[in-house]
């Protein structure tokens, strides 16, 4: 396994990761794989704590031991990465979503003084989407959303002041499992 990983994906595999995972995303995973196992093609407990570690995914002792105990099908005491990758699929497309989330609010949110502010600072000025940033961010993606619409966006996400920040977003999209 471990010289088919370093020669690259076998045909069979990449169809089948690849399906949901881009191509990018993928060389990814053979990356962290192959720079935490040892030369078995397989992680083990230790090993697989490192590597999730790395993709900003730690996982306990005992955790890690559960995973592979729960994916290792062939009883070699360790994962091979066509599980590893399996597994980091809907972690990584969470990920993936999550960032292009945040993407969209930072390019559509306007920068919007604190009350009772004269002078703005970069402490004083906070980031929100508003109904004419929604309007614009819908327009962009092509998606025709009715006024009323927003403003029942607004009206759900918001204590009346018409204005969402980003971990308000995140919670609704995460509400509406968007990622």
């Amino acid at each position: 396994m471990a010289a088919a990983v370093a020669q690259g994906l076998d045909r069979k595999m990449q169809r089948r990761l690849k399906q949901g995972l881009s191509e990018e995303m993928l060389y990814a995973v053979r990356d962290v794989f192959q720079t935490f196992e040892s030369g078995t093609g397989i992680l083990d407990v230790n090993s697989l704590r490192a590597a999730l570690k790395s993709l900003d995914h730690p996982i306990s002792h005992q955790e890690a031991k559960n995973l592979v105990h729960d994916l290792d099908q062939d009883g070699c005491g360790g994962i091979q990465f066509y599980q590893f990758a399996e597994y980091l699929k809907p972690i990584l497309l969470m990920d993936d979503m999550r960032t292009k989330i945040e993407s969209y609010f930072d390019e559509f949110a306007e920068v919007l003084l604190e009350d009772d502010v004269s002078e703005p600072t970069s402490d004083t000025q906070k980031r929100y989407l508003t109904k004419s940033s929604i309007r614009a961010m819908a327009d962009k993606v092509g998606e025709l959303l009715p006024d009323e619409e927003i403003e029942e966006v607004l009206q759900y996400a918001t204590d009346g002041d018409d204005k969402i920040d980003v971990k308000t977003l995140l919670k609704i999209c995460k509400e509406l499992r968007l990622y």
